[in-house]
Formats: C-alpha cells, sequence, structure tokens
C-alpha cells in the first residue's frame, strides 16, 4: 500500500495528501489482522510564530515540518497536513513501539533543527494504536487527540502515547527521551 493510487488532494504547502483522503485511506486497510497506529503532530506556539514573524515564516515552517515528515516515513505511511499546523500520520502495518519510534525521530529532529530565520520549534504529538474493538479510524484517532492534548498540557515539546485500551494515557516522553506518567 501506498498514497499511490490515492484519488485525494495534496496540499500545496507541503505536498502531503490533505485531510479529504482519510476515507479513502480508511477503507484500504481499516479492518486488517495487523495492528496499525496513528500519530497526531501538531507545532507547538504556532499563533506566535504567524503573529512575530509573519506567515511567510509560518509558511516556510510548516513546508519544512511537511518535509521531515516526508523523509522519516515508511514507504507505505500515509502523511497529511490534517489543518493548519496540525499532522496526521497513518501507519499500516505498525504496531504502537513502531509508532513510537517514529514519534521519538521527529520530536528529536524538529526540534534540533534550525528553520528560517534561525527559529527552533518544538512540536506536540500523540500516538494511538488499533485494537480489534475499533470500528471506525475515528477511534483511534481520538485516542491520539486525547493524547497529543495531554502531551500539550504537560509541557508540549513531547509525545504522548493513548493507552490501547481505552483513552488513558499511559506514559510521556519529552524531547531529552525521559519518560514519566
Amino acid at each position: 500500500m501506498s498514497e499511490k493510487g490515492l484519488q485525494a488532494t495534496r496540499d500545496p504547502l507541503t505536498g502531503l495528501l490533505d485531510r479529504s483522503a482519510l476515507d479513502e485511506i480508511q477503507e484500504r486497510f481499516f479492518r486488517r489482522d495487523q495492528p496499525w497506529s496513528l500519530i497526531m503532530l501538531d507545532v507547538d506556539h504556532f499563533k506566535l510564530v504567524n503573529d512575530i514573524y509573519g506567515h511567510l515564516t509560518g509558511d516556510d515552517i510548516i513546508s519544512h515540518v511537511g518535509q521531515t515528515i516526508r523523509v522519516n516515513m515508511k514507504r507505505h505511511d500515509y502523511a497529511l497536513r490534517y489543518g493548519g499546523d496540525e499532522f496526521l500520520l497513518v501507519l499500516p502495518d505498525t504496531g504502537g513501539n513502531g509508532a513510537l519510534d517514529l514519534a521519538q525521530r521527529l520530536l528529536f529532529e524538529l526540534g534540533n533543527r534550525e528553520f528560517p530565520g534561525g527559529l527552533r520549534i518544538s512540536a506536540s504529538m500523540g500516538v494511538a494504536q488499533s485494537h480489534p474493538d475499533d470500528t471506525e479510524l475515528n477511534a483511534v484517532l481520538s485516542r491520539a487527540d486525547q493524547a497529543r492534548y495531554r502531551a500539550k498540557e504537560t509541557g508540549r515539546g513531547r509525545f504522548v502515547l493513548s493507552d490501547s485500551l481505552g483513552s488513558r494515557i499511559s506514559t510521556i516522553w519529552s524531547a531529552d527521551g525521559k519518560s514519566f506518567s
């Protein structure tokens, strides 16, 4: 499976799929025996970047974030610009541990990259794995979104794994690789 053949449009700023691809992606792989995962990512304090440095700088950052995501995902993964400064990675045949590895790599690369104008950014991410009781992609998306909000509430610049048994949050990782509950 790959993005090839999808009818969805692409976001002109990042080259990633846009949100309209979700239904088509779900049809392609949703009820599989293999676990799959989602990562929901957004750029921390992005409104301030636009307010202080202007929208052209904000666009450059969004473009670079999209590029960073694209070079770090596997060929069979899907990356979408979900909206504004939010991105969604759909990872077929990738369990929670694989998704956590990718989230850690993205957190490190985005946090250590110098963006246009010498800016540094951080990102907050929520990670969720499918489980057999999920009846639609939105159930996993909701858990990833809740985990992302938890990452923001606990200090930003980190990722949170949603417990696959429900909406509880299990572990939080910060940019320095430390985990805590």
